[in-house]
C-alpha cells in the first residue's frame, strides 16, 4: 500500500510538472530567418580639396546620392565647410553668423583633417569657410543621378538577427525641436575641455573613456556606455590617456570646433513639442547580415546614425534611404518604418528617441514598409 501511495504521488508530481509546462504559453517559433544578403555597390564619393586657404574646385557638379568628402591640405589653418542658403553667408544683425538650419557645417584640422557629406537630393548647394568666409567659398551643383533607383528586396515585417540595447535614458520638460548628433575627440583633443551647457542629450564612448564631470559628480563612459547629460547642466570632458572619439546624440544649441568636434547629422528645426515632460532614450541595435528591426513606428520623435556598415533604411509610402558610416535620418513620431541590413557585413548604428510621457515608445506593424 505504501507503495502504491508513493507511485500515486509521484504519478500526480508527474502530472503537474507536464501540466505546468505545457500551460506555461505557446511554443515559441523557430529564429526568423535572416534576409537575403545583396552586396551593395560602392558609394559614390568626390573630393574637394582645401590648398592655399581655398577649396579646389570651388564649383563641384556631382550626381544625388553622392558623398563629397573635403581634405584640408593647409598644414596649418583650421578650416570649415560651413552650408549657407544663398550664395553669400547669411549673418544676424550682431555680425555673427546664422547656422539656424544649415545642412552640414563640418570642421577641417590642419594638415589633413576630412569630413563628409552625403548630398541626397538635387539642387545647388553653397558653403564657405568660417574664419575665411570673406573669400573661401564653394558650390555644389547635384543633379539627378543617372543611376536607375535600386529595388529593394521584400523582407518580413518581423525582426531576425537584431540586437538592441538601452544605453541611457532621462527626463525632460517640452525638448528644444531638433537633434544635433556631434564627434568630438580628434587627436588633437588630449585635456579636459571647457565647461558648457547645452539642451539635454547622451555622451557615447566609442573609443577610449570619457571623464564627464557633472553638477554634483563624474560619470566615466567607458566604449560602449552612454550617460544622459540633463538640459542646461554644466559639465566638462576629459578623455582618459590615448585618444577618445565621442558621439553626442542629443539636442545641442552649438558645436564648439575648437575641441576637434564635428557635426555627423543635423535635423532641420522641427515643429514645437507640446509643453508637458518626455523621455529620451538612447539605443545601440546591431543587425547581422542579412538581419532587420520589426516593422514598426514609434511613439515620439526617432533620430539614427550609423556607427559601421550600411543601414537600409525604409519608411512607409516613401523611398528606402541608404546610410553609410557618419551619416544620419530622424523620423515623425507614428511613422512606419523598418531597418534592414543588406549588406555582407555588421551593422551597428544608434537610436535616439524623444517620446512624450504616456505615448507607448514602439509598436510593431504587420505589414513591412
Amino acid at each position: 500500500m505504501a507503495i502504491l501511495a508513493g507511485d500515486a504521488v509521484a504519478a500526480s508530481c508527474l502530472v503537474l510538472l507536464t501540466v505546468s509546462a505545457c500551460t506555461v504559453g505557446p511554443v515559441a517559433p523557430p529564429p526568423a530567418p535572416l534576409g537575403p544578403v545583396i552586396v551593395l555597390p560602392p558609394a559614390k564619393t568626390a573630393a574637394v580639396l582645401v590648398k592655399d586657404l581655398y577649396y579646389v574646385p570651388d564649383v563641384l557638379e556631382t550626381e544625388a546620392g553622392t558623398t563629397v568628402v573635403w581634405t584640408n591640405q593647409d598644414v596649418k589653418s583650421t578650416h570649415t565647410a560651413t552650408f549657407s542658403p544663398t550664395e553669400a553667408p547669411v549673418k544676424n544683425p550682431d555680425g555673427s553668423f546664422d547656422l539656424k538650419g544649415a545642412l552640414f557645417n563640418v570642421t577641417l584640422s590642419a594638415n589633413g583633417g576630412t569630413a563628409s557629406y552625403r548630398f541626397a537630393t538635387p539642387g545647388t548647394y553653397y558653403y564657405y569657410c568660417l574664419p575665411h568666409e570673406a573669400w573661401m567659398r564653394g558650390k555644389i551643383v547635384v543633379k539627378p543621378s543617372s543611376a536607375a533607383p535600386a529595388t529593394p528586396v521584400p523582407v518580413p515585417a518581423s525582426g531576425a538577427g537584431m540586437t538592441a540595447t538601452k544605453l541611457a535614458e532621462g527626463k525632460v520638460q517640452a525638448p528644444h525641436p531638433a537633434v544635433r548628433m556631434v564627434r568630438f575627440g580628434e587627436p588633437s583633443f588630449q585635456s579636459t575641455s571647457i565647461g558648457h551647457r547645452h539642451e539635454s542629450g547622451f555622451v557615447y564612448s566609442v573609443e577610449g573613456t570619457q571623464r564627464i564631470s557633472l553638477e554634483g559628480g563624474t560619470a566615466d563612459v567607458a566604449p560602449g556606455q552612454a550617460t544622459f547629460i540633463p538640459t542646461d547642466t554644466f559639465h566638462t570632458h576629459m578623455p582618459a590617456p590615448g585618444k577618445a572619439i565621442t558621439v553626442v546624440a542629443g539636442l545641442a544649441s552649438q558645436t564648439n570646433v575648437e575641441f576637434g568636434e564635428r557635426v555627423l547629422y543635423d535635423t532641420p528645426e522641427l515643429p514645437p513639442f507640446p509643453e508637458g515632460a518626455y523621455g529620451e532614450t538612447l539605443w545601440l541595435t546591431t543587425l547581422e547580415p542579412g538581419g532587420r528591426t520589426p516593422a514598426q513606428k514609434h511613439g515620439g520623435l526617432a533620430a539614427f546614425l550609423v556607427l559601421d556598415g550600411t543601414l537600409d533604411l525604409r519608411v512607409a509610402s516613401a523611398e528606402h534611404t541608404v546610410l553609410g558610416v557618419g551619416q544620419g535620418a530622424y523620423l515623425s513620431a507614428g511613422t512606419v518604418m523598418q531597418a534592414v541590413n543588406g549588406s555582407d557585413r555588421k551593422l551597428v548604428f544608434l537610436a535616439f528617441f524623444i517620446t512624450r510621457d504616456g505615448e507607448p515608445f514602439s509598436t510593431n506593424v504587420d505589414t513591412a514598409p
